[in-house]
């Protein structure tokens, strides 16, 4: 059995991003995007897409969403999202912020390569009608749970999926995605300060989705 942890997220969702302010020039003067074009990969801008991708992280950003994605080469995560996507936001004080998103997503893959029984032991309760209805060896199972956690409303999902590693050949796995979401008030001043005292609870956050995972019985995580 193996663990794979997808690229963690942020998403940043306003009213309206003032796109024509994002370009090449002004990312690179305020440190947000690399100055040597060997440090970058790719990048896009225009008047509904601006996209910038490095070997540390992939920034998208839409009229209306903001998606800051990290990738594997990203030594600090937790420092690379506070420093360049919270010095973002201060930048753009007067953009109007509606909420935040971040997201974390792992895949397990079984050890016989079935999820029918792993997901049977995680989730199967006999004396639920319900459960008993799905009582077959065929049944995968799976679950949606949300609360309160921090200053964000946490909703976990775990269930089954397949996933293409190769044409024509597929791979059974465990999805389990952490969404931590918070809405930020309209008109506030301080919504920019909001969104940046978010994204310094980063570690708090993958710490709680870590520690969820591991109360389903697996104590060791990559």
């Amino acid at each position: 059995m193996s663990w794979l942890e997808n690229p963690p997220a942020v998403v940043i969702l306003a009213r309206q991003f003032n796109l024509s302010i994002l370009t090449r020039k002004w990312l690179s003067k305020n440190g947000l995007m690399p100055d040597d074009e060997d440090a970058v990969e790719g990048f896009l801008f225009s008047e509904q897409l601006v996209q910038v991708t490095t070997p540390e992280f992939a920034l998208v950003v839409l009229p209306e969403q903001l998606q800051f994605i990290i990738r594997e080469k990203a030594n600090d995560p937790e420092k690379m999202v506070r420093e360049i996507l919270g010095q973002l936001i201060t930048k753009l004080p007067h953009t109007p912020y509606k909420a935040i998103g971040v997201n974390f997503n792992w895949h397990f893959v079984p050890e016989e390569g079935g999820t029918e029984s792993v997901t049977r032991t995680m989730f199967f309760s006999a004396e639920k009608p319900i459960f008993q209805r799905f009582d077959d060896p065929t049944a995968r199972f799976g679950t949606y749970m949300s609360r309160d956690f921090n200053t964000f409303r946490l909703k976990m999902n775990i269930h089954p999926i397949r996933v293409e590693t190769e044409p024509g050949v597929g791979e059974d796995r465990i999805f389990f995605g952490f969404n931590f979401h918070q809405d930020v008030p309209t008109g506030e001043e301080r919504v920019a300060e909001l969104l940046v005292d978010g994204l310094g609870k980063w570690a708090d956050l993958r710490q709680e989705a870590m520690e969820t995972i591991r109360l389903l019985g697996w104590e060791k995580l990559p």
